[in-house]
């Protein structure tokens, strides 16, 4: 789930709540003790008032990107000090959409009872400001989410051998997983283009790993758990394109590599339904840390200079994590 993050900068309190501003800025912060002055900075989401009318911001919250199918293979081999395992797994790219042609509408009584506009507050030469882009005809916002990776593990032979019982097996290996993800805005005015932000992110994580599996194998079934840590590097590139028709264009890119590391456990089951077939069934989680998302790296900047406005949204790099889990199911086939 991406999070939720504004789609924005955070207003100002004069942006939110002019009435309770000036009551601030003429008897001071403390007057107000029962509701402190920066309240409202934690949710522009909800209705604040604008020339015309209301306006709301919106964030990531709605996005969802659960219940999307994937593929997953494993091939071992068995060798004289254990086995040598190559697997691999692709997920269904996911994507979630918000607002689609929609704007913000009033409750059942007709709050906000104007004309109303969705949001998109900028800073203005780096500081928070009270300049907010309003969009009367349509606001749409879009999610996705590619995910895929493969990994070479060796597993080495029991260090109590025995046929059935409590097995535990030293592991060392090496892993590759792929995050790519997008996020996009588009909103729009009557007459003019529409106003665009595109953001693209491509996390490539690799590197050794160590763990062990740990069965319980008795003639009926087996019941094991594989943990996995990798520490190792994550060499990505992000992107951000964005358009509006009054400030124009900008583009930034950057490709770097950071630290990495990622955890991963397989918890399953196996079933013999014949002498070489067995049923497989498990449970599986894998996450990272320290990978940016694209909802997350865009600065809503503009640049003002003797009056004149520029756009300046451009690329200010996340630090999150990232977490996928969920259910596999297939058959193993022994020769």
């Amino acid at each position: 789930k991406p999070g939720n993050d504004l789609i924005g900068s955070m207003p100002t309190l004069a942006t939110l709540n002019p009435v309770q501003n000036q009551i601030v800025n003429i008897f001071g912060p403390g007057f107000l003790p029962f509701f402190p002055s920066n309240a409202l900075l934690k949710n522009p989401t909800q209705f604040f008032p604008v020339n015309n009318g209301f306006a709301r911001a919106y964030n990531t919250e709605p996005f969802s990107l659960t219940e999307n199918s994937g593929i997953k293979g494993t091939l071992a081999l068995p060798m004289t000090f254990g086995s040598a395992e190559l697997n691999g797994f692709i997920l269904q790219r996911a994507t979630t959409t918000s607002n689609l042609g929609g704007l913000p509408q009033g409750s059942a009584d007709n709050f906000p009872p104007d004309e109303n506009f969705a949001a998109i507050p900028v800073k203005v030469n780096g500081i928070n400001s009270s300049f907010v882009g309003l969009y009367s005809q349509g606001f749409e916002t879009g999610f996705s989410s590619f995910v895929f990776g493969g990994e070479f593990n060796i597993f080495f032979n029991p260090i109590v051998p025995k046929e059935y019982g409590l097995l535990f097996r030293p592991m060392v290996g090496f892993r590759y997983m792929g995050i790519q993800e997008d996020f996009s805005v588009a909103a729009q005015n009557p007459g003019v283009a529409t106003t665009t932000i595109f953001s693209r992110t491509i996390n490539n994580l690799y590197g050794p790993q160590v763990g062990f599996r740990l069965e319980l194998v008795t003639q009926w079934f087996t019941i094991g758990a594989d943990p996995r840590v990798m520490v190792g590097v994550n060499q990505f590139a992000s992107s951000v394109d964005s358009f509006d028709p009054t400030i124009g264009g900008n583009s930034d890119y950057l490709s770097t590599a950071r630290f990495s590391a990622l955890g991963a456990i397989d918890a399953y089951v196996k079933i013999p339904i014949h002498d070489q077939v067995k049923l497989y069934a498990a449970y599986n989680i894998f996450g990272t840390g320290n990978i940016s998302r694209p909802q997350q790296q865009i600065d809503y900047n503009l640049n003002e200079t003797g009056g004149v406005f520029t756009n300046d949204i451009h690329l200010n790099l996340s630090h999150s994590d990232f977490f996928v889990q969920g259910f596999s199911v297939g058959l193993e086939f022994n020769f």
